[in-house]
């Protein structure tokens, strides 16, 4: 855990001199009677008075320049002006609760404080957490988030449960996710699984239908769609019949939840950045699929995913394929049928009301008066457009184009998080091979007079750096230096030309 970790080493100071600049001049006695003196000085200075400030649209710019920029937007779009001075005032408040964290109390206390800080920003902005920049470290909120994913990975029903008589036999370590009977969003019952198997190295979604179509038609549905990846799309696998039950194999994606279940059953706050991604998302979905010339026929809240990081994925490829085989629709009105779905989407998640499939006119009435109320017109006009089917997927990719551009700059941020993640995890690795090296060599006694196992010549070297690192001792007693052991095991797997004194 890292309030365990020392900070004597040098790569382990920088987190108690970041955390000492929170509150500049608290430990510089010089710097505080400096501060003290420049303080009475402006006192003593007459000062003009101030008009009360005005927590309006017209606050002062954050750089030179942007004060025409915003009056000029306030001008086009005193809505959309009003929710991004709003975002700024949160952004700065939640700098504000930042900078207040007590660098005199318990290492304990400040990583909680740091975690309530960072974790209210984490709900529809971060695409992955960062903290403080500690070696050897991973941010705290993105710690426990991977060990529930590996909880969310491993979990499995016990080998008697009467479940796995639902599934084939080539897949095991299952768990129901979803077990209806009643009819869900495909029109017929099905029961859901996360599962392994060997033809599969990764976790996998297995969705159960009581129904037997042809196996030639899934055969036709997977060979179709089996190719098309893409990020937003939740990949098919395979879509098999076994024992009188169609089953649609397709990629698990562990913390996801349906666009339903988040906004419309439990009417999460949705910022307008937010929705822009999502609707971004969708399109080059859509993209995706009518460039391979497929159509989705899956764009509803109850199969569109959404994961904490913001992520959105289609979910259920093929499998309206499979059930509605018999349907004779071209596939350009189908192409069509997906766009005005997204709009669709949209117009649900935006307004509150699912109008996602076969809406009512007057359900749609008030979920568009509800979006009209809570978002710009620029992005009401472009979810009616896509509504109304007036665009293509391709057309509206491309007019959408600065929005666009916004999912790219998200994408390279969270890759540059992902990198640091991976980076401190890569150190972490380098130590741990070193340490595991060390204990198969060191002590073997059971191999008795083995020279090539005996404590003499390199092994005994190898002794010696072992307590050198791990077995230091001061005035005080032992010493717990992490810094200390970590430094010593990277100079010994870089092999550092710093010669140290072993002492038997």
């Amino acid at each position: 855990n890292a309030p365990s970790r020392s900070t004597s080493a040098p790569a382990f100071r920088s987190l108690s001199t970041n955390a000492r600049s929170f509150t500049p001049g608290v430990n510089n006695p010089a710097a505080a009677q400096q501060q003290q003196q420049q303080q009475q000085q402006h006192q003593q200075q007459p000062q003009p008075q101030q008009q009360p400030q005005q927590h309006s649209a017209n606050a002062a710019p954050f750089y030179p320049g942007q004060q025409q920029q915003q009056q000029q937007q306030q001008h086009q779009n005193p809505q959309q002006h009003t929710h991004l001075h709003t975002t700024q005032q949160q952004h700065a408040h939640h700098t504000h609760q930042q900078q207040q964290i007590n660098p005199y109390s318990t290492q304990q206390q400040q990583q909680q404080q740091e975690h309530a800080s960072q974790a209210s920003s984490l709900e529809e902005t971060s695409p992955i957490p960062t903290s403080v920049p500690t070696p050897f470290v991973l941010p705290t909120p993105l710690y426990p988030h991977l060990q529930q994913t590996a909880h969310l990975l491993t979990r499995s029903l016990p080998p008697s449960s009467p479940h796995y008589k639902s599934i084939p036999p080539q897949y095991h370590t299952a768990y129901p996710l979803s077990i209806s009977r009643e009819s869900g969003s495909y029109g017929l019952p099905s029961s859901l699984y996360s599962t392994y198997t060997s033809a599969h190295p990764g976790p996998l979604v297995l969705r159960r239908f009581d129904t037997s179509p042809s196996p030639k038609i899934c055969a036709a549905v997977t060979s179709a769609f089996r190719p098309l990846r893409s990020p937003h799309i939740v990949p098919l696998h395979t879509a098999f019949v076994h024992n009188r039950a169609l089953f649609f194999a397709h990629s698990y994606i562990p913390h996801a939840r349906t666009l339903r279940e988040r906004y419309v059953d439990d009417t999460h706050s949705l910022p307008e950045h937010a929705l822009w991604s999502y609707l971004c998302q969708l399109l080059l979905a859509a993209r995706a699929a009518h460039a391979a010339g497929l159509a989705l026929r899956c764009v509803s809240t109850r199969s569109v995913l959404r994961t904490p990081d913001g992520r959105i994925r289609v979910g259920g490829m093929g499998i309206r394929d499979v059930l509605s085989f018999e349907d004779r629709r071209s596939l350009p009105s189908l192409q069509e049928a997906d766009v005005r779905s997204i709009g669709l989407v949209c117009l649900s998640i935006g307004g509150r009301r699912d109008v996602s499939s076969a809406p009512g006119p007057e359900e749609a009435v008030k979920a568009g008066e509800a979006f009209q109320s809570l978002y710009s017109s620029e992005l009401y006009q472009v979810v009616v457009d896509l509504a109304g089917g007036r665009v293509t997927a391709f057309q509206a990719v491309q007019a959408l184009g600065h929005r666009m551009a916004d999912e790219v700059a998200s994408s390279h941020a969270s890759a540059d998080a992902a990198d640091a993640a991976l980076q401190k995890e890569y150190e972490s690795g380098r130590s741990a091979r070193v340490m595991m090296k060390l204990l198969m060599v060191l002590e073997r006694s059971e191999v008795g007079v083995d020279e090539r196992w005996s404590e003499t010549g390199d092994r005994y070297v190898l002794k010696l750096f072992r307590d050198y690192a791990f077995h230091q001792s001061t005035q005080d007693g032992p010493s717990l230096d992490l810094g200390h052991v970590v430094q010593a095991l990277n100079k010994l797997d870089a092999m550092d030309d710093e010669e140290v004194c072993l002492v038997g």
